[in-house]
C-alpha cells in the first residue's frame, strides 16, 4: 500500500471510530490544561517523556503542545538525540477524541565512520525533523491519558507510537 493510500485508510478508519465513540463517551467533568506522558515509538522514533499544554478552542476542539525528551537512537552508525515538539488538534468534546497535528523534532547527530578512509571519521550535526500525527485519544476522568497514533517522519520513514501518561 502506498502512503497516501494508507494516510487516507488510517484517517478515515480514525474519523469513523470517533464518530462512534462520541456517542457513548461522557463529558469531561474537568477540563485537564496539562498532561505528562510516557510514549513508545512516535515522533522520536523510539521513546520519549513528554510535558504536555492544553488550550481549549471555540466548539470545544482544543490545541495540545508539548515539549519531550527522546531516548537516543541510533540510525545507521548515527547516534541521534531528539526533542520533539508536538501540536495537535483534539477534535470533539469527549474522553475519546480524534487526533490530528505535526511535529517539529530538532536534533542532535553524532556519528563514527571507518567507511571513507582507515582511519577513523567523526562528527556531529543538527537537523530538524518533522513529522505528523493521525490518531486517537483518551482522556479518562481521573487523569489517565491513553494516545495511539500513526507518527510517519516525513523526510526518513513511517513509524507509528503508544503513549499512556496522567493529565493534572
Amino acid at each position: 500500500m502506498k502512503l497516501p493510500q494508507l494516510l487516507s485508510a488510517l484517517f478515515f478508519v480514525t474519523v469513523v471510530f470517533f464518530s462512534a465513540t462520541k456517542s457513548q463517551a461522557q463529558e469531561l467533568p474537568v477540563f485537564r490544561k496539562n498532561a505528562v506522558y510516557a510514549e513508545l515509538g512516535g515522533t522520536a522514533l523510539k521513546a520519549s517523556i513528554s510535558y504536555e499544554r492544553l488550550k481549549l478552542l471555540k466548539k470545544g476542539n482544543t490545541l495540545a503542545m508539548s515539549i519531550g525528551v527522546g531516548a537516543p537512537v541510533t540510525i545507521e552508525g548515527t547516534r541521534v538525540y531528539m526533542v520533539p515538539v508536538q501540536f495537535n488538534w483534539l477534535l470533539g468534546k469527549s474522553a475519546s477524541r480524534a487526533e490530528l497535528g505535526f511535529s517539529i523534532n530538532p536534533a542532535y547527530h553524532t556519528y563514527t565512520s571507518f567507511k571513507s578512509t582507515p582511519e577513523e571519521t567523526s562528527g556531529q550535526y543538527y537537523t530538524a525533523m518533522p513529522s505528523i500525527r493521525i490518531g486517537y485519544r483518551y482522556t479518562g476522568p481521573k487523569g489517565l491519558v491513553f494516545r495511539a497514533g500513526y507518527t510517519p517522519m516525513l523526510v526518513m520513514f513511517p513509524w507509528a507510537g503508544v503513549s499512556l501518561g496522567y493529565s493534572f
